[in-house]
């Protein structure tokens, strides 16, 4: 059938034109779904650990997938003690309650605690992550104002990195304006979320960090039995093999990349690895000398990556070379790092005091915020790391073994956070935190132990032993320490002489 040219052309531009309307309607309609986060915080004291921070008012985005649930970053609502949600930039405030969380992949879901009408506009998660160039809008209650904000750009890389708490999953990198407050808001493609706002490059125009969509949703599955169990980890160490010598030392096909096992930093018996074993394949994808897989035909990201997508019932298969045969060989994988120094994540730190002697349990936080300060340049720097030499120098092992494992959950490092001041401490000299090696001879192995050993002791004298390289040892009378604690409570304001956790063990 003959039809005129200008027909054709008007015809096509209607039909153009009706495609970008469908569009913007759709992105139009998700923005409803989106939400300005509320949290007052209270972080705990690592050096006072009875005491939390005064209250921090701080705001975020968020993002409804149901009537009554919400999606957030977990930066945003951490340590809260107060959480709510305002609709549509509207002055009404919502109180929530935080109903799961991944610290390291940084996401929290949160639930009302009065569900919006049952037709409120909510929005659906995509099933695939959007490939470099494609162009998204970022969502969000960014500072500023009160209105929603609406950016736009495109994505401009995929990476597989490391986010919290040696965690690591994909990453879209966006070339998009993102603010303070933007985190926790969705990235759109169309009307579907294909990724969660959570930061930005410091210091770098216009370029953002999301988690993308595939993240989002293998968190859902996980927390459907009511908690976060968290990602598959290979416990060994591995070395690049890109060294040409060392390939033929190792005994590897030419043409085969691969890493090469080490070692395992705890021990499990009948562990199918051995030194010196050339990984070349996790599961179905193959691994280069830098450690890298495919993770499409453009882009190469970290092994890592292989593990999360292939691992299977607790264990993965690896494809290894050992003396130049090719072997097959199921190795177990585990959610949990074994790590000696654990993140509070929102818990309250455990702790008892005897006197004037505060005993806590070594954490991640204190290393991490001393490495964060001296990063931070100026006056905080200086004192972090003058801290930090002092520390380096009698061997602490509160920095030295930040990524130590153990293979018992239950082992961790108790420490002296703090002397409080007094008269029993005047002449006492400690550079705190310090560790605790043994209290009257006995060796302290959990804070449990520690309070144990204390309220068994009938010698004259308490004497507790640093671990430490210079044999730091302080001594106190016993009988002193017991007449004159209740009055070290009273006057440092301490009402309860330990965390509830050791209420059993310490009453004081």
């Amino acid at each position: 059938m003959y039809r005129p040219r200008a027909l054709v052309a008007a015809c096509i531009l209607l039909a153009l034109g009706a495609t970008t309307l469908n569009a913007e309607t759709e992105s139009n309609s998700i923005r409803s779904a989106v939400v300005k986060v509320y949290a007052t915080k209270r972080s705990p004291s690592l050096s006072t650990p009875w005491k939390r921070g005064d209250g921090k008012n701080v705001t975020g985005s968020g993002v409804m997938l149901s009537p009554d649930t919400l999606l957030t970053n977990y930066h945003v609502i951490a340590y809260s003690t107060d959480t709510s949600i305002s609709v549509n930039g509207q002055s009404d405030r919502l109180s929530a309650t935080v109903q799961a969380v991944s610290p390291g992949m940084d996401l929290a879901l949160v639930k009302l605690d009065k569900p919006l009408p049952a037709d409120s506009v909510v929005a659906s998660i995509a099933e695939t992550v959007p490939s470099p160039g494609t162009k998204i809008q970022v969502l969000g209650y960014p500072k500023g104002g009160e209105s929603l904000s609406v950016t736009e750009g495109v994505v401009s890389r995929i990476d597989y990195v490391e986010y919290r708490q040696e965690e690591m999953g994909l990453r879209i990198q966006i070339d998009a304006p993102v603010n303070s407050g933007n985190s926790g808001g969705p990235v759109i493609e169309g009307n579907k979320i294909v990724g969660l706002t959570f930061g930005l490059l410091s210091g770098a125009n216009d370029i953002g960090y999301a988690i993308p969509c595939v993240e989002i949703q293998r968190f859902l599955e996980d927390i459907e039995d009511g908690k976060y169990d968290g990602k598959p980890q290979l416990w060994f160490e591995s070395l690049l093999c890109n060294d040409k010598e060392l390939r033929e030392w190792l005994k590897l096909p030419e043409g085969e990349t691969g890493i090469r096992f080490v070692r395992q930093p705890i021990p499990i018996a009948d562990y199918p690895l051995q030194l010196n074993d050339v990984i070349t394949h996790i599961g179905e994808f193959d691994v280069s000398n830098l450690a890298k897989v495919d993770y499409d035909s453009n882009t190469q990201v970290s092994c890592e990556y292989a593990l999360d997508r292939s691992a299977q019932d607790g264990q993965v298969q690896l494809r290894i070379i050992r003396a130049g045969k090719e072997m097959h060989v199921q190795v177990p994988v585990f959610s949990d790092g074994h790590y000696l120094l654990k993140f509070l994540n929102d818990q309250q730190p455990s702790y008892f005091v005897y006197g004037p002697i505060v005993f806590g349990v070594a954490n991640a936080e204190f290393p991490d915020l001393v490495n964060s300060m001296m990063l931070q340049g100026g006056r905080n720097a200086a004192m972090a790391l003058g801290l930090f030499k002092e520390m380096q120098k009698s061997d602490n092992p509160y920095l030295m073994r930040r990524f130590a494992r153990t293979e018992s959950t239950d082992e961790h490092l108790v420490v002296i956070p703090k002397l409080i001041s007094t008269g029993l401490t005047r002449d006492t000299k400690l550079l705190t935190p310090a560790v605790v090696r043994a209290i009257n001879g006995k060796k302290v192995t959990s804070i449990q132990s520690a309070a144990l050993i204390l309220a068994a002791i009938e010698d004259e004298q308490i004497v507790i032993e640093i671990d430490d390289n210079r044999n730091t040892t302080i001594v106190f009378n016993r009988a002193e320490l017991d007449s004159k604690h209740d009055q070290i409570m009273v006057d440092n304001g301490i009402v309860k002489s330990a965390s509830s956790d050791l209420k059993e063990v310490w009453s004081r």
